[in-house]
């Protein structure tokens, strides 16, 4: 995140109109209650740590890998305000009621009450303003309209994202009861204390990046576990059994939305269902499978000639999981996210619940009916569908046909994407598609390694880069272009082919019928090698 001021330490500076009662002790805010001690401990400038205890001692708990948190003390006689650049927080003297807002003005959560001990569970109550909605609290959680519905959730795992722009995370183990109204109610487990986390983003996606810094991100990340797996891989959460009909398919989209709202990074799916059936909707079912982080099989039974061709495409598609299950690991971010979450200012994106986005380059639109065509909600930029190459406008809604053998997926403009060889070779595709200039990450197999891609226009010529970690052969897929008139690097000049077949290192051929431009190069590991094209 573009705010992270890497450090260890706390700085303070206190305003103080009244004898102080609360005092910074390393990097905690610690301060005696009437009953009880409390504790803020800043993560970040977005985010801190809340402790209350009623035992009159101190958690002698820290959270470490911790930002240097600049902060403004204010103390008043019945209340002392934090404040850094992003929030102010305000904690009542007498019972720890807190009240935090933006820096600059705007609520965005309060206690209604102090929070209370009730046998072996701690109750918080939080005002409600309306309009506000959550998501968050698990893959079963339907948190849709649940300050209106008055709705009930048990759950253990108590992350909620605010449309306020902020998360609120309980890390205690045990059942959560939240009660949604005109106050939200939280029944916690506790024993003479209660402990959360406050995120402010605003966006989900930064929400989830400060999460990571408390939970962490993905535990293993790299190559395995990505294909067609027979058990659940290590770090992956398994959902619900997946029943191959459209309602069963419409209820796994959903239960994938509240996935990754809940910090699920790696959430697995089991197809052994729809490989034991049959039908249009077990085929689309499968469909949608090759595009999802995980997909195992918990009965090595039914259709093996489908369950080889699920194996291989998604063994196209590993390269791309396999980077971007390590930017799960770095930055806590799910693998697959709703539209509105990864366009969280497209105002139209949260009414398209039936697309997803794959990372940042792949909008995924599942056939969800039988009518073999669907509109899909496009975000702002150019997309082009992969399938039929076909270029589309974005900030609207276009209608596409799509026929059994494939679901609709877009590829944003500015963008790279590496997919592996269908044939099995050693061969890696680069898919540009431009003007705008792209980069992607690849992570390495075994070594986790970065190899660096970069293309983009460079004056009157393309300019593609590879800095390659390993020594491999590549192809270059440049989508949307003429005929060139010359490729070279700095030492060669590639030659033109007349087909695909033809085509290796140091060659280039134009696929007329698709306006695509295919060049073959190799580079050696530890090298940088840059082609320009001029057309």
């Amino acid at each position: 995140m573009k705010r992270c001021l890497i450090g260890l330490s706390l700085l303070v500076w206190a305003f103080s109109v009244a004898p102080a009662r609360g005092h910074f002790g390393g990097d905690v805010f610690t301060m005696a209650l009437e009953e009880g001690m409390l504790e803020i401990q800043w993560i970040s400038e977005s985010s801190f740590r809340y402790w209350r205890g009623w035992a009159g001692k101190a958690s002698g708990q820290r959270v470490f890998g911790r930002d240097e948190v600049p902060v403004r003390v204010s103390q008043a006689p019945d209340s002392v305000e934090l404040e850094t650049r992003y929030l102010r927080v305000r904690v009542s003297r007498r019972d720890g009621v807190v009240k935090v807002e933006r820096a600059q003005g705007g609520l965005l959560m309060q206690d209604a009450e102090a929070p209370r001990i009730v046998g072996e569970r701690v109750i918080l109550e939080r005002a409600s303003p309306g309009g506000e909605q959550f998501r968050g609290l698990g893959t079963t959680a339907e948190l849709e309209g649940a300050r209106e519905r008055k709705l009930r959730v048990q759950t253990s795992l108590a992350l909620l994202i605010s449309s306020l722009g902020y998360g609120e995370y309980f890390p205690t183990p045990g059942d959560y009861l939240y009660r949604f109204g005109e106050r939200r109610r939280v029944e916690a487990p506790g024993r003479g204390a209660v402990e959360y986390f406050f995120y402010f983003g605003p966006t989900p996606l930064e929400i989830l990046e400060e999460h990571a810094r408390v939970k962490g991100g993905l535990s293993k990340p790299g190559w395995e576990g990505f294909l067609l797996e027979s058990r659940v891989p290590r770090g992956a959460v398994p959902l619900l059994p997946l029943a191959p009909t459209w309602d069963g398919l419409r209820q796994l989209l959903r239960g994938l939305e509240r996935a990754s709202y809940s910090a699920i990074l790696l959430p697995a799916v089991d197809v052994h269902r729809a490989l034991e059936g049959n039908g249009e909707a077990r085929d689309r079912t499968l469909q949608l499978a090759v595009y999802l982080p995980v997909v195992y099989r918990s009965k090595l039974s039914g259709d093996e000639q489908a369950a080889r061709r699920l194996s291989e495409a998604r063994g196209e598609l590993l390269p791309y999981l396999a980077s971007y299950s390590y930017e799960a690991r770095d930055r806590g971010l799910p693998l697959l996210r709703p539209l509105a979450m990864q366009y969280p200012r497209d105002t139209q994106a949260g009414s398209y619940a039936d697309e997803f986005m794959l990372g940042d380059e792949l909008l995924v639109a599942p056939i969800i009916d039988p009518a073999g065509k669907r509109s899909v909600y496009l975000p702002m930029g150019l997309w082009t569908e992969l399938h039929t190459n076909r270029r589309y406008q974005g900030r609207s809604l276009v209608e596409v046909k799509a026929p059994p053998e494939w679901i609709p997926v877009f590829a944003r403009n500015g963008s790279i994407l590496p997919l592996a060889s269908p044939l099995g070779d050693d061969v890696l595709s680069l898919h540009y598609f431009p003007r705008l200039a792209a980069e992607f990450f690849l992570y390495e197999r075994g070594s986790g390694a970065l190899t660096q891609f970069h293309a983009g226009p460079a004056g009157e010529w393309m300019r593609l880069e590879v800095e390659s970690a390993v020594e491999r052969r590549y192809e270059w897929v440049i989508h949307h272009v003429s005929r060139p008139s010359k490729v070279w690097t700095e030492q060669d000049e590639y030659y033109e082919v007349g087909y695909r077949d033809q085509l290796r290192r140091g060659t280039w051929w134009h696929d007329a019928a698709r306006g695509n431009l295919h060049i073959r190069t190799q580079t050696a590991g530890g090298a940088g090698h840059v082609i320009k094209v001029s057309f």
